[in-house]
């Protein structure tokens, strides 16, 4: 914990170890082992990392620890100045509230969660599927309401965003949360490459990311979109990236996220059948064009892109 947060605070230390007495005797031997060692300036007091711990811990993981350890890192480089050691020590208060939720927060362990929501959950809850994860490889003591809290702190914190369910291409059954996405490119790219996620993965989920912000973007006032929050659909045994509908025309767009070539069998099917006025395709590699009521789009012109 120490080596994640880079200062630990002391006050937290309860929080870690239950019994003081033991937390008081793990202190104490790791300070004789020179693993640890005591700060304190301006009334702060914080335990950190000596450079023999730090040896220990990127020779045992060097994968896990190596963000951490080295180089220019904040946790690895500690500045005295105040606003900095409490950052540290604020990073160190999440990651004890994640453990005890938990909630795994090592960037190696992090991988499943992250990119379940690319094939879909299985669950309609978000909380549900996650404590599925969770009991399954870490705890089975993990309730459903603690994943509900640990859920509404990342959304509350801005860290993440929930998106709709639309079953069967029937606006009326609308099931919200039932995605999340990140609220910050770079931290979903950030977290992503951390887990070792294939390049071509990467790439579309970023992509399909950032879809997600600009949509929601278009929900904050004024308007331009319906709905509570952006909605992925289901049709027919297939699934459709997004639904969006034009707040001036009620105009309703499939909207699918595509690299090179690649098309969208579920979406088409469903515009055939009537369930929207228009496909939308972004594409990565394209010059765009209109084709009846497909349309193809670069990615990167979707902020100039106004639906009406």
């Amino acid at each position: 914990m120490v080596g994640l947060c880079g200062e630990f605070p002391s006050g937290q230390l309860n929080r870690l170890i239950e019994s003081d007495s033991y937390a008081e005797k793990v202190v104490t031997d790791l300070k004789q082992s020179k693993l640890i060692r005591t700060h304190y300036k301006d009334g702060l007091r914080g335990y950190r990392l000596t450079k023999q711990a730090k040896e220990l811990l990127l020779s045992q993981n060097s994968c896990r620890f190596q963000n951490y350890l080295t180089g220019n890192a904040e946790t690895n480089l500690i500045r005295s100045e105040l606003p900095r050691r409490l950052r540290l020590h604020q990073k160190a208060e999440t990651y004890l509230t994640l453990s005890h939720a938990g909630i795994p927060f090592f960037p190696d362990e992090k991988h499943r969660i992250l990119n379940r929501e690319k094939k879909g959950f299985s669950e309609d809850s978000i909380s549900e599927e996650l404590q599925k994860l969770v009991t399954k490889d870490y705890s089975s003591n993990i309730s459903k309401a603690t994943c509900n809290r640990a859920i509404s702190w990342l959304y509350f914190s801005g860290i993440i965003g929930f998106c709709a369910k639309i079953t069967e291409m029937d606006i009326l059954d609308f099931k919200s949360a039932s995605r999340c996405y990140f609220m910050d490119m770079g931290l979903a790219n950030y977290y992503l490459t951390r887990t070792g996620t294939d390049s071509r993965v990467l790439a579309g989920t970023l992509n399909e990311n950032y879809v997600y912000i600009n949509l929601k973007k278009r929900q904050d006032f004024p308007p331009e979109i319906s709905f509570e929050t952006p909605a992925f659909a289901t049709y027919r045994g297939g699934e459709i990236d997004f639904v969006a509908q034009s707040l001036s025309s009620s105009t309703r767009y499939l909207i699918e996220v595509k690299a090179g070539k690649g098309t969208a069998s579920t979406a088409q099917k469903a515009l055939a059948q009537g369930k929207a006025d228009k496909l939308l395709y972004l594409k990565g590699a394209t010059k765009g064009g209109i084709d009846g009521k497909t349309e193809t789009l670069p990615i990167y012109l979707l902020e100039q892109y106004k639906f009406n």
